[in-house]
Parts: C-alpha cells; structure tokens; sequence
C-alpha cells in the first residue's frame, strides 16, 4: 500500500513495483482491494470518472487513515483516529463521493461515543482533557444515581452519536449537550478520590486495541478450516 500510493503520488513506478503481484480482490480484503485499484488506475491510459474518485479517496483518505490506525493503535487512541478520518473526508472534492463516505463514517463511528472519548480524555497527557473528562463522569454518576433514587430505569444504551464533521478537535466532534453521556465501563469501580487524582496523574489504560485485524485474521483460518469439511463425502469421513 506504501509503495503503490507513493508512487501515484511522486507518478513513477519501480519496475519490481510494476512487476508485483496483488492478492486478489475480495469484500473482506479492503487493502488489497484498495492497492489493486491503485494499480488498475495507474495502468490506464483513460480512466473513469468513478475509477478516479476511488483511487482520489484511497490516497488521501483510506491509506493515511490505515497508516494512522496502524500507527497509533490503542483503544484510548480510537477517537483521535476517527476525527482523523472525518478532517480527511471532508476534502474529497467529489461532493456526492463525499456524501456516501461521510455516511459510512457516521454509520461505524462507535470510537465518538460519550464512553469512548472520555476514556481518551481520562488517558490524555494534557490536564485540561483530563479534567474536563473527570467532571463529566462525575455528572453522569449524578444522573445515573437520581434516577436510581427515583426508581427509574438506568438502561445504558450504547447509541452511536450524530457526529460533526465541522469540529476542530477530537474532545468536540459530537454535540454533548443532545447526546446521552455514560460513564466508561473501566472508571465504573473508581472512588470519587480515584477520579480526582486522574486530573494530576493521566488513568493508565491496558494496552486494547482500536481495530479487530487479529479477528479478521481468525476469519481467514475459520475459512481455511471450513474448507476442509464441505461436501457429503468430507463430512461422512469426518463423522
């Protein structure tokens, strides 16, 4: 993906790069779909319309992000990422290819929800995050015990945010006051003095990931291991 979107970029391609052979595309291989892509707009002397807002999107959307999630790959990091991605999309020209893209992002922007980046803010190296993030769970411990004490349900629903691909920074890429803000699940057993000392000292996070390549990689050898058993005759052998 490296070489193939540097040399779009820099327009020369090494002859071993040329000579490289791609995986074949496949809806559950989206990087070496998006690298074949790349390769079939470079080998055209005419492309498309539609081939050259694809391969647009892929060189300045799908493979910085890729890179950026690679790169910075924790769960406290989820957040930061997906704002990445929005800061991105938002300069595809294309405005009906910007439309869909920014779609699918709202669609799968589970890293905006309230838990998410509080638990980013808590591990922030910056005290003013930290400390924003502290009042805010300490309110919804507030909220969450008046309605306790009222007998009401405290039903947590994890609802994915309206986002706003206008936002400047990560901490405000959702609009707090229409969202319902829970507390993260990882602060739930927290004092109140636990919470206050986050403030001076960042909450220390265990090392999650922010992206599930290490399931996708189990789908590949589920597959490889069911294979083995299609058929009437693999499976009487079996049985």
């Amino acid at each position: 993906m490296w070489q193939v979107v540097s040399a779009l970029i820099s327009g020369k391609f090494d002859p071993d790069l040329e000579s490289r052979k791609i995986g074949p595309c496949c809806h559950s291989r989206w990087l070496t779909t998006a690298c074949r892509l790349c390769r079939l707009y470079a080998s055209t002397e005419n492309p498309s319309k539609v081939l050259c807002i694809l391969t647009a999107y892929i060189v300045n959307v799908y493979a910085p992000t890729w890179f950026t999630v690679k790169y910075h790959e924790l769960a406290v990091d989820g957040p930061k990422n997906l704002f990445f991605l929005m800061a991105r999309s938002n300069e595809v020209e294309d405005k009906q290819a910007r439309e869909i893209a920014q779609r699918c992002i709202q669609r799968n922007a589970f890293h905006a929800h309230p838990e998410n980046i509080l638990l980013a803010q808590l591990a922030s190296p910056l005290t003013r995050d930290r400390l924003e993030a502290v009042e805010k769970v300490m309110q919804a411990r507030k909220n969450a015990q008046a309605l306790q004490q009222r007998s009401m349900p405290n039903i947590r629903l994890f609802r994915v945010p309206v986002l706003d691909f206008n936002a400047t920074k990560w901490q405000l890429m959702i609009k707090w006051d229409k969202t319902d803000v829970y507390e993260p699940p990882l602060t739930k057993k927290l004092t109140i003095r636990d919470l206050l000392a986050i403030i001076v000292e960042p909450l220390r996070v265990a090392p999650y990931k922010c992206h599930t390549q290490m399931v996708e990689r189990a789908v590949k050898e589920v597959t490889r291991a069911a294979q083995q058993v299609i058929g009437e005759k693999k499976t009487r052998c079996i049985n």
